[in-house]
């Protein structure tokens, strides 16, 4: 974040991905917090410490990190409506490669926001010019997370295998893992 400023990513027809400010991390992060104490999920990156840490550092040393997601229209005093973005992650299974970390606020789920965003951010981390050079996108999914897995498929990924991870909560977690390689990204979906 040059300056302070937050850089703008890229833009879609109805969203643009934008670097977060540390207002925009402490509101998101306040929300989802908020929705996670309602509804009980299972939430293990979404908190303030982490979001700040990508506005303060992430983006500085790696030029990427995890974006905010805003509406397109909205004034620049616009709050993200969601966050989504890649990490670079080293798993046992596979190496080192870039991890997809996405989440969307609950009043603007089921419109393809997500889907959008997910697009965007992988024609982002695939670009040759671009600060991530990413050749492979994954993305580790709860089994019962329908939506996220629709959302994924949408976006172009494919099931490759399942993996588990340590939860801080709730101990080791199986999930499924999904994949996406350079040049095979034309394969995103619309619907």
């Amino acid at each position: 974040m040059p300056g302070g400023v937050p850089r703008r990513i890229a833009e879609g027809e109805r969203i643009y991905l934008q670097e977060l400010s540390l207002p925009d991390a402490a509101y998101l992060a306040a929300a989802f917090q908020a929705e996670a104490e309602g509804d009980g999920l299972r939430l293990h990156d979404v908190d303030l410490r982490h979001l700040e840490a990508y506005v303060e550092q992430a983006y500085a040393y790696y030029g990427y990190g995890l974006w905010g997601v805003y509406l397109r229209g909205d004034d620049q005093e616009a709050h993200p409506i969601g966050i989504c973005g890649v990490d670079l992650v080293h798993l046992p299974e596979i190496g080192t490669c870039h991890e997809l970390g996405y989440a969307l606020l609950p009043q603007f789920r089921g419109h393809g926001y997500m889907a959008e965003a997910l697009r965007l951010v992988i024609a982002e981390a695939f670009r040759r010019d671009g600060d991530v050079g990413a050749e492979k996108i994954i993305a580790r999914i709860a089994p019962d997370n329908h939506r996220s897995i629709r959302t994924a498929i949408r976006a172009g990924l494919v099931q490759c295998g399942t993996t588990s991870r340590k939860s801080h909560k709730n101990g080791l977690v199986n999930e499924e893992m999904y994949a996406i390689i350079n040049g095979n990204e034309n394969h995103m979906h619309d619907s």
